[in-house]
């Protein structure tokens, strides 16, 4: 019954363990490119009219965005100078909550840490959402001379670590299990002491 239990206990905690690391891909995702090129920064939004669209790059230290829409259409004047005429929705009609944008001509400074913060119209409410982090880019530019990256968003990478991660902790749960089951074993077989 004492195997059973340890099976069962290890079971669900190599579960919550997998559940808590394909959240934390989730909305996570990193690129890579290389300067010159263009990369897309993805993002989706739940259902509803986009009110607000902010894409923003927390390390930067002066004021501005890296992308702004409101009002049904972009607004350059919030938009960071060092972004401007660089950056544009991928799809200008945000079907199906496409609110990913493209940034052209990418270089070294680009390096760092993007964020998709979306408001939306609430429906049969009068008082607005604040804007809801949707998804953090991680944007590294490579060097030229290093192999070429990865601009499917980071995906394959992501899904290659949890797999990873999860093998390792199912292969822990199995090696611990069979320990226990080994001295369980021999527990039982060993004479009784006279």
């Amino acid at each position: 019954m004492e195997t059973q239990t340890s099976v069962f206990s290890s079971a669900v905690l190599t579960s919550l363990i997998v559940s808590a690391l394909t959240a934390a891909f989730k909305d996570h995702q990193e690129v890579k490119v290389h300067p010159g090129q263009e990369v897309t920064l993805q993002c989706h939004s739940p259902d509803g009219p986009i009110r607000l669209l902010q894409w923003s790059r927390p390390d930067l230290k002066s004021a501005g965005f890296v992308f702004f829409y409101r009002n049904q259409r972009p607004v350059e004047s919030f938009q960071h100078p060092y972004f401007r005429h660089r950056v544009q929705l991928r799809d200008p009609e945000m079907q199906d909550g496409n609110m990913s944008v493209v940034l052209k001509d990418v270089n070294i400074n680009d390096t760092g840490t993007y964020e998709c913060r979306v408001s939306v119209d609430s429906k049969g409410l009068r008082k607005r959402s604040a804007p809801e982090t949707m998804n953090t880019v991680v944007l590294k530019v490579l060097d030229s001379g290093l192999t070429a990256g990865n601009t499917d968003g980071g995906k394959h990478q992501h899904i290659g670590a949890a797999l990873s991660v999860s093998g390792l902790i199912v292969l822990l749960v199995v090696v611990v299990m069979w320990k226990k089951t080994k001295r369980h074993r021999k527990k039982n077989s060993d004479p009784p002491d006279l």
